[in-house]
């Protein structure tokens, strides 16, 4: 959980696997406010001084938020539809969008059973959320 909440994110739970209509609202979610804070970082520049508005720079990619999709399960059929891949330095579980959407599932059933992974853990159902 402290990897995933070092960065600028959001989180959305779901107690069943979602839906693609759930999983679209959520990217939808994410675009909306990304969207918001360049547009705020745009107001800004432009409330400035001609003379300070070129020390402002834009907005780092790292700084705009990441979705999080935290589900109870997800089945292979979804991840696959989606593009879902591991990617090196994950634990198992957790699944990458395209980089360019910013989004990961993190199917908590399937997270290793450690104590890394508890916090996560205790979103799912059943014994997953007890096993160490």
């Amino acid at each position: 959980m402290g990897k995933i909440a070092s960065h600028p994110c959001l989180l959305e739970p779901f107690r069943s696997p979602p839906t693609k209509i759930e999983i679209q609202t959520c990217l939808q979610k994410l675009f909306t406010l990304r969207s918001e804070l360049l547009n705020e970082q745009e107001r800004y520049k432009k409330s400035l001084p001609d003379s300070e508005r070129k020390n402002v720079k834009a907005l780092p990619e790292k700084e705009l938020p990441h979705l999080w999709i935290l589900a109870t399960e997800a089945s292979d059929n979804s991840l696959n539809a989606l593009g879902g891949k591991s990617k090196q330095g994950w634990c198992e579980g957790i699944y990458f969008l395209a980089d360019t959407l910013r989004t990961a599932i993190v199917s908590i059933n399937r997270l290793p059973k450690t104590p890394e992974t508890l916090l996560l853990r205790l979103l799912g159902k059943g014994e997953t959320q007890f096993e160490v």
